[in-house]
């Protein structure tokens, strides 16, 4: 056997386990579905699966996360040495820990859909947003 059908054995047999896997977990939602949908009605055991799915992914992330490497103490010396810009303090902190940043994202994303007028009168503010020309009557 070459080495080009190797590859394609390869990658057609991880392209079949990610289909099986998508299948078991469609069904195993599909099942928790069916044993909450007497007690809890519809709508609330969709909740129930969406946020324990929601909890699991937290989760990986987590672990993926923290097996990350944290900064080494040359690389915070000589990031405190030059005086920084305020964005670049953001990314500074943003790369350091990426759980805030992703809990800061999620905020900031739940604010924009709660409040949408709010988000446009910041970018307004911040003369990120164009302001519309027509005249006010």
């Amino acid at each position: 056997m070459s080495i080009v059908n190797r590859v394609i054995a390869a990658i057609i047999a991880v392209a079949a386990m990610a289909a099986a896997a998508g299948v078991v977990v469609v069904a195993a939602a599909f099942a928790i579905y069916s044993l909450l949908r007497d007690r809890f009605g519809p709508a609330g055991a969709a909740a129930i699966i969406a946020a324990g799915f929601a909890a699991a992914l937290a989760l990986g992330a987590l672990v993926m996360f923290s097996k990350s490497k944290p900064a080494t103490a040359s690389k915070r010396a000589s990031t405190a040495e030059r005086p920084a810009a305020m964005m670049d303090k953001i990314v500074a902190l943003l790369t350091e820990r990426p759980i805030i940043a992703a809990a800061a994202a999620a905020a900031a994303g739940l604010l924009a859909w709660r409040n949408p007028t709010l988000v446009a009168t910041i970018l307004k503010a911040a003369d990120l947003m164009p302001q519309s020309k027509a005249p006010r009557r």
